[in-house]
């Protein structure tokens, strides 16, 4: 887990709010969105590799931050993926209304043990992770919930534990 415990009923709302939001990679000539439980081809065509992260450093579930304290954590992730010889690519995320904006980035080839690690590192409760070819997919970070959630897309939505 991510170093917080998070009740049954927010891992439900939390989870509904990731199945909601838009999602949106950020490459020359426009925007591309992601839809959790649909294909990325327009995207995979653009950006090829074999599996995809979708993350952001903005906002842990359960812990105020001020947007200057966001702005340095999302500074720390960009340089721990260029570290480590990654290169992100710009990305965005807004609730379902369209409110709510923070930014993120897209990791191409990162596989899912490794995304997991750094969705932990960077005390998100939820990623965005998929294969090439497959549908996007929402990966909880937290064990389910004892009673099921009713989630839009519950196909395409993996609680990590």
């Amino acid at each position: 887990m991510n170093g917080y415990s998070v009740p049954d009923p927010e891992k439900c709302r939390l989870a509904r709010a990731w199945c909601a939001a838009r999602y949106e990679v950020l490459l020359p000539g426009g925007a591309l969105p992601l839809r959790i439980g649909e294909s990325a081809a327009a995207l995979e065509a653009r950006l090829p590799a074999d599996a995809y992260l979708w993350i952001t450093a903005w906002n842990p579930p359960l812990a105020a931050r001020t947007a200057a304290l966001n702005r340095r954590a999302d500074q720390r992730l960009l340089a721990h993926l260029r570290e480590r010889g990654r290169v992100p690519v710009p990305a965005r995320a807004s609730d379902g209304a369209g409110g709510w904006h923070e930014p993120g980035w897209l990791v191409p080839d990162l596989g899912r043990d490794e995304a997991d690690a750094l969705a932990r590192a960077f005390e998100q409760g939820g990623i965005l992770h998929w294969r090439r070819g497959q549908p996007v997919r929402l990966r909880l970070m937290w064990p389910p919930p004892a009673d099921p959630c009713p989630l839009p897309g519950t196909a395409a939505v993996d609680w990590a534990g």
